[in-house]
């Protein structure tokens, strides 16, 4: 009996294995001859009752005492990123993998806490683990703007130089006033202060049309050249290649997934001659390959990429790059 439940298990399991979007741990706790009890944890209550059913209809007489955990539910407790960057880790310590980055005022589902560490769900489905001291409980409301430069300073006054902090690329942020050059604007932990007009991008400005939207991605990444390489980053003060993508297309209004295999899956298929913010995909492997990589498409055979054998972002001809000729997967869009 307990083989054919842990095979029943592992079925499942198999399904929910991707540990970046998914939370599948259900166990046998205790079992006798009419009585099994179940514990574990799971991130949706869906995931729970396909596996009460499928144990069900395997042993229909035993009583199944259900002590599964579903971390989501429908009133899910939230949390918004207090601090200018922080970053998201593969387990509840700063010594663990750096999985990616949130900037201030970005939303997280909170699933669980352990001492000082919350495990989160941001909105794209991706989950890790946050510093709790570094968010807040308040919500800010809906943000306004957009930092759209590598960096924005935030200034005490409206002509003044001293530093409150600074916000990097891809900052949601609140404006609520205009004094010349410089906008008046509020983070999510209420701090006020004035950042320069030009660094920022409103919402309500975003590029809607394709071709619009396809010449501002390539005029942004092009500002990005220099910026080193950082597995798990996400803005100007280091990114890696699906970070890249995602911060580009994320200053034109599009949301992507966070890894560039994730990417690979959700993109419509784009064909060759491949155009200015069309996404190219790289990896290892035969046929199905693995997807390890992304570049920007510039046009042509250009590429923009945060590359780690160049230790940043720089632009070249992919076809002139044998590494990259020889692991190209395929191509994908979004915008």
């Amino acid at each position: 009996m307990i083989k054919q439940i842990n095979r029943i298990l592992a079925e499942i399991q198999k399904r929910y294995a991707d540990k970046r979007t998914q939370v599948f741990s259900a166990a046998v706790e205790n079992l006798d001859a009419g009585r099994v009890i179940l514990s574990g944890r799971v991130l949706e209550a869906v995931q729970r009752q396909e596996l009460l059913q499928a144990l069900l209809a395997a042993f229909p007489a035993v009583e199944w005492v259900d002590q599964i955990q579903v971390l989501r539910g429908v009133n899910q407790r939230r949390a918004w990123v207090a601090t200018n960057l922080t970053g998201l880790y593969a387990e509840p310590s700063f010594l663990a993998e750096m999985l990616s980055q949130v900037t201030n005022g970005t939303c997280l589902e909170v699933l669980e806490t352990q001492r000082k560490w919350h495990f989160v769900r941001q909105e794209d489905g991706y989950l890790g683990w946050v510093y709790t001291a570094y968010l807040t409980n308040e919500a800010p409301g809906e943000p306004t703007h957009l930092v759209c430069a590598a960096e924005a300073p935030v200034f005490d006054s409206p002509a003044g130089n001293a530093l409150l902090t600074r916000l990097p690329a891809g900052t949601a942020l609140w404006v609520e006033g205009e004094t010349g050059a410089r906008l008046r604007v509020r983070l999510a932990e209420g701090t006020c202060g004035w950042a320069e007009q030009t660094l920022l991008r409103s919402f309500a400005s975003l590029p809607r049309e394709e071709a619009a939207r396809r010449t501002q991605i390539t005029t942004d990444a092009l500002t990005l050249v220099g910026v080193p390489y950082l597995w798990g980053g996400c803005t100007a003060w280091g990114i890696d290649c699906s970070g890249f993508a995602q911060l580009l297309h994320r200053w034109v209004g599009v949301s992507l997934p966070r890894d560039a295999d994730l990417q690979f899956a959700a993109g419509r298929e784009a064909q060759p001659p491949y155009r200015e913010g069309d996404l190219l995909f790289f990896g290892e492997g035969g046929a199905e390959r693995k997807i390890t990589h992304v570049a920007v498409s510039l046009g042509g055979g250009r590429i923009i990429h945060a590359s780690r054998a160049r230790n940043g972002v720089h632009c070249e001809n992919w076809q002139e790059n044998p590494s990259l000729l020889a692991g190209f997967a395929g191509a994908r869009c979004f915008v």
